[in-house]
């Protein structure tokens, strides 16, 4: 039997293992685990993927309230990284890979934003599926 997770659950969880994580782990121990997928599109670990500087006036065409299956996600611009807020007030930071792609910081998954300004919505790429998000406010 397969479980379907929401994208809002499982980003809320994912930043409160991530956090309990680094708050438990021993101090000697500097690299978290890779994990392994044969999909092509699998989410890697940010600390694999290199960043790229973006101007910000390119991230605030992102900034914005965006719906994903009747979840509110808020994204903001912080200094030169994006920032993605959940309804229980957890923030997750996004690094860029282009233009339009960005990773999270702490835990395997991407974004990619569509083109326009703003932009209409993004794909989520996240280890339980692909998701949509649209923009619902700004």
């Amino acid at each position: 039997m397969r479980v379907q997770v929401h994208p809002a659950v499982f980003l809320a969880s994912a930043v409160a293992v991530s956090a309990a994580w680094l708050w438990l782990r021993p101090v000697a121990e500097t690299a978290a685990p890779v994990i392994q997928s044969s999909t092509p599109r699998a989410p890697r670990p940010a600390d694999t993927r290199p960043s790229v500087q973006v101007d910000a006036a390119v991230l605030e065409r992102y900034e914005g309230r965006y719906e994903v299956e009747g979840f509110a996600i808020a994204v903001s611009v912080d200094g030169q990284r994006l920032l993605v807020r959940g309804d229980d007030g957890m923030r997750i930071g996004l690094r860029a890979a282009s233009e339009t792609e960005f990773f999270f910081e702490d835990f395997p998954g991407e974004l990619t934003f569509a083109a326009g300004e703003p932009s209409p919505g993004f794909v989520a790429d996240l280890p339980g599926g692909r998701f949509r998000g649209k923009r619902v406010g700004d």
